[in-house]
């Protein structure tokens, strides 16, 4: 236990580095952490990716995931990192750390909080802050065991973000919005499952201000501690700063070590 702890203590240390987008943490991985028994497990995954839209390029992903379980509650954090050169420049540059505890108030409910510190140079994001919270449902399961699994969650963030704007210059905002999403999961057979995750994060005092995330993934099961994973990321900003493209397409095929 003590070694374990220290892992999870120097990953942390690792991920809060300021070289680490907001990414959707509420997917089958999480979904299928919620079953486990007590204890602490990890996950480290390499990627080869495509994007379109604000940027168009191939790159390579890393990712690391630590998860601790206990009778009613789970704690997990999640860092990506991405650093590309290209003709002696930065041409990719983003990062992002988030943490979560969710307590279980019975099957149905659940209390969540997190923290989350991004950046992402290709959106002229230079910093991101949020904390939030809220309630978590969980409408329906179908089959015997689960098959299909329905979430959904509602709640409130604090959001704190510099932007740096190609023509207005550095643009600091300090704002609440309203964040709500939903889940399906589709346990295929035992070794295919399905994911697919959709945000809707929207400023109640300015509401043509809303920012939409959806994330699907597809994922087989080589052995238990082994996936090969197909997923897809769209994001959409009403309101992006000067000269972004209001989407971001992102597909990744990558290989996943549990541990």
């Amino acid at each position: 236990m003590i070694k374990k702890l220290c892992l999870f203590l120097t990953l942390l240390l690792l991920l809060l580095k300021p070289t680490l987008a907001q990414v959707n943490v509420f997917t089958a991985e999480t979904i299928g952490k919620l079953n486990q028994n007590e204890g602490f497990y990890n996950n480290v995954k390499l990627s080869f990716s495509y994007y379109s839209g604000n940027t168009d390029m191939r790159t390579l992903l890393t990712r690391v995931r630590s998860d601790y379980i206990m009778k009613n509650y789970h704690i997990f954090s999640v860092g990506n990192l991405q650093f590309i050169r290209k003709d002696n420049q930065a041409f990719i540059n983003k990062g992002m750390f988030h943490f979560r505890g969710i307590r279980h108030i019975t099957h149905t409910f659940m209390f969540e909080s997190f923290v989350q510190k991004q950046f992402s140079e290709s959106i002229l994001l230079k910093d991101r802050n949020l904390a939030g919270g809220g309630l978590r449902i969980a409408f329906f399961s179908l089959g015997d065991p689960s098959r299909i699994q329905l979430y959904t969650g509602i709640g409130t963030m604090w959001e704190n973000e510099l932007i740096d704007d190609t023509k207005l210059g550095q643009i600091h905002s300090d704002i609440m919005r309203s964040t709500n999403y939903a889940t399906i999961i589709w346990q295929i057979d035992d070794r295919i499952s399905s994911a697919t995750t959709g945000y809707f994060q929207i400023d109640p005092s300015h509401k043509e201000d809303f920012r939409i995330l959806i994330e699907g993934d597809i994922s087989f099961r080589i052995t238990n501690q082994i996936r090969v994973t197909t997923r897809l990321n769209l994001r959409y900003d009403s309101q992006p700063p000067t000269s972004i493209t209001k989407h971001d397409l992102e597909i990744t095929n990558g290989l996943s070590l549990s541990f």
